[in-house]
């Protein structure tokens, strides 16, 4: 099966998964304050 299309959804996995990161790193880091104080 030759496909050299490449899907959408290979393209907007990596843009998605940086968005995804940051956000969680995001939450995290507001997170960490009010867990240890």
């Amino acid at each position: 099966m030759d496909s050299p299309v490449i899907y959408p959804g290979e393209d907007v996995k990596i843009p998605y998964l940086i968005m995804v990161g940051v956000f969680g790193a995001v939450s995290i880091y507001s997170q960490k304050p009010r867990r240890f104080v």
